[in-house]
């Protein structure tokens, strides 16, 4: 899967169409417990680990600067 993505607890959430709507669907949604847990927006892509049951990201994904988020806690 290939798109946007915000991270949470270590967990590349998305694919999303747009940096756009990845930042706002973290300040939305994501449950960050410590501070810093959930503060960027990724573009590349993910491949699912059935072992891990968690989206993988390939050598591509890189954080998009200009939509950072603020520190959530």
């Amino acid at each position: 899967q290939s798109g946007y993505f915000y991270l949470e607890n270590r967990q590349f959430i998305g694919p999303f169409s747009s940096p756009t709507k990845a930042k706002e669907a973290a300040l939305g949604h994501c449950q960050g417990t410590a501070p810093g847990e959930c503060r960027a927006v990724y573009q590349g892509t993910v491949r699912f680990n059935p072992i891990t049951e968690l989206n993988e990201a390939l050598p591509d994904m890189h954080q998009l600067d200009q939509t950072s988020l603020e520190t959530i806690n």
